[in-house]
């Protein structure tokens, strides 16, 4: 999946739950985020870890940084993804 093309699934996932319970998880997990003041999150590609980053720089903006890791066993392809994303 191409870095623009999981961009407009988050928006349009956003968009969707905005006004309903999921929206207000989300509201709890940025106010969480926000009180550790910063982050480091592991960040791998995947929809999960994407998620969690894309909340920690809404929540914490230049004090979350993204962590991958860089190692034969990830392919390279999926490495290039996750540094583009991050950037």
């Amino acid at each position: 999946m191409t870095i623009e093309r999981r961009g407009r699934i988050f928006d349009k996932l956003f968009v969707r739950y905005a006004n309903g319970k999921k929206m207000d998880k989300y509201k709890k997990l940025l106010e969480y985020i926000s009180s550790l003041g910063s982050a480091a999150v592991a960040f791998s590609g995947g929809v999960d870890s994407t998620l969690l980053l894309y909340a920690a720089k809404e929540a914490l903006g230049e004090k979350a940084v993204a962590v991958t890791a860089n190692a034969p066993l990830f392919p390279e392809k999926e490495t290039a993804e996750a540094m583009e994303y991050s950037n």
